[in-house]
């Protein structure tokens, strides 16, 4: 199974101390196929939490978060959810939907992370256009 946080970050601090966590997964498609390492990333809203936290599918789309060790799940708190897909590209790498899914400002996608309390997302299906 594979999970990482965001960004090469280090475990996150709250007050100095590490947050409790709750575990948050999901499955994600794009036309209604899984993709192997779409980035699913959790955008906190509006509250003291730090982020993003970055999480990759698996090849059947599925997906868990991790703050601190191997989906471990996220600090509870309210999250805006993203995606892109990054394909290696010289110079510059570029994200396979153009940006498409990836702007917190614009997703509808958004989930409560409630203290001792396992988040399965409902199935999200991305429609390219």
């Amino acid at each position: 199974m594979l999970s990482l946080a965001g960004c090469g970050e280090g475990p996150r601090e709250f007050a100095g101390e590490k947050a409790a966590t709750s575990p948050v997964s999901g499955v994600v498609t794009v036309n209604g196929e899984p993709v192997l390492q779409l980035s699913v990333k959790a955008d906190p809203v509006g509250e003291e939490l730090e982020g993003p936290i970055t999480a990759l599918t698996r090849d059947d789309g599925s997906f868990a978060f991790s703050t601190y060790s191997n989906e471990d799940g996220l600090v509870p708190g309210k999250y805006t959810l993203t995606f892109y897909k990054m394909v290696p590209s010289l110079p510059d790498p570029y994200d396979q939907y153009g940006g498409q899914f990836a702007d917190s400002s614009t997703s509808t996608h958004q989930i409560t992370v409630e203290a001792d309390t396992p988040l399965e997302i409902d199935a999200i299906d991305l429609k390219t256009q």
